[in-house]
């Protein structure tokens, strides 16, 4: 789920004289504000969900359990809308261009004032894209809709950041020495800070500000904010992009390739890409932080699909045999930890995983995997189209 969501107040005046004075933007003059009581907040969280996900929210979330992201028996649409439903105190929405406030908050917090500034850079960068229709036009692809959404996050963390630190009338050097200091925060893990909602979830709710906000200004301190204007010119399609701070990356798009795989008497029901984050995430949860890093930072492309009867396919491919090496090496280690069967075949630097619970009938073997394989290993196919 995209809502733009962090704290703000009715006041622009403050925040928005601010704003442009690190950014160099005018905010929109013409920009709504309106007042929400909390408890009329959920029908926009729940409309949200729906511009992210579609109607196939459930399968995605089938599709998660079944990679043992998310845990059996619990009820995820109503845990993602809980989890934002805690955090949000106001949002831009991009949908009709307005900041919606959620009632009860001090007006005069320099706190708030500047997660304010945050705020309002969503709406800038709305006038620049717009927002919506780049999101939803990335709906259902998990590793793309992060990649956009923190190059977006990463800047309004930067912005915000430079406002409250006064850092924008430093020279240059004492300048970036001392953003490096006030964003080391987001170098740690933040999933904590959550409790009692789903680890999978609260990952993806921080990771496109701790990964974004990297990127971003990587970008800032090699060229300021021209460089950072740049990063629009060619919107990141994957989080290998973000996370190695290389926007020449290409991004594969494997799901293609992963419509060709057919499980006998089975129907997919839904196919996603969850990237190297995602891979980063399902290796962490088993191995130590260094060895899941180093598994899944060879990552070239994956798609997953969801069958009939809880079995997933996992298509992958990798820049190398001996990155795919150690990748497989990783999903045995975290089968055997996780309790499922695990099922695979390779081809180069390609792998196929088939993944079910073992106490549910196993799998068929999928038809015409050689040719698959070939197609997942000689795939030029890209996430999107630039920019």
């Amino acid at each position: 789920m995209w809502l733009c969501a962090l704290l703000a107040v009715l006041s622009l005046g403050e925040p928005a004289q601010l704003l442009e004075r690190v950014r160099g933007v005018p905010v929109p003059s013409d920009l709504p504000v309106r007042s929400l009581p909390r408890e009329a907040l959920r029908p926009f969280l729940e409309e949200a969900l729906e511009d992210a996900y579609g109607d196939r929210f459930d399968d995605f979330a089938a599709l998660y359990r079944a990679l043992r992201l998310l845990p059996d028996g619990e009820d995820a649409r109503e845990s993602l809308l809980a989890l934002y439903e805690g955090q949000v105190a106001a949002f831009y929405n991009p949908k009709d261009h307005t900041m919606t406030v959620v009632e009860g908050f001090d007006p005069e917090s320099p706190i708030l004032r500047l997660l304010l500034v945050h705020e309002l850079t969503h709406a800038i960068q709305d006038r620049r894209l717009p927002l919506y229709e780049r999101l939803t036009a990335r709906a259902g692809n998990r590793d793309a809709s992060l990649a956009l959404q923190s190059l977006l996050e990463g800047e309004a963390v930067l912005v915000m950041t430079l406002a409250g630190a006064d850092l924008d009338l430093l020279p240059e050097e004492e300048r970036h020495r001392r953003l490096d200091q006030a964003l080391a925060p987001y170098g740690g893990d933040l999933s904590g800070s959550v409790p009692d909602a789903p680890p999978f979830f609260v990952h993806d709710l921080l990771i496109p500000y701790q990964a974004g906000v990297r990127f971003v200004a990587g970008a800032y301190k090699r060229g300021g904010w021209p460089a950072v204007d740049a990063l629009y010119d060619r919107l990141p399609c994957c989080m290998e992009e973000v996370l190695h701070e290389d926007p020449l990356i290409r991004c594969p798009d494997l799901r293609p390739a992963a419509g060709a795989l057919t499980l006998p008497g089975r129907r997919a029901a839904v196919t996603d890409t969850l990237g190297e984050t995602g891979f980063r995430y399902l290796f962490s949860t088993r191995l130590p932080g260094p060895e899941a890093d180093r598994a899944a930072r060879g990552w070239d492309g994956d798609a997953a699909v969801l069958f009939e009867g809880g079995a997933a396919a996992w298509l992958t491919r990798w820049d190398t045999p001996r990155d795919r090496r150690e990748a497989v090496a990783a999903m045995r280690a975290w089968a055997r930890a996780e309790g499922v069967t695990l099922a695979r075949w390779t081809r180069g630097s390609s792998a196929l995983f088939l993944i079910s619970n073992p106490g549910a009938p196993p799998p068929p073997k999928p038809v015409d995997l050689r040719s698959i394989l070939k197609r997942t290993e000689e795939s030029d196919e890209h996430a999107c189209d630039h920019p």
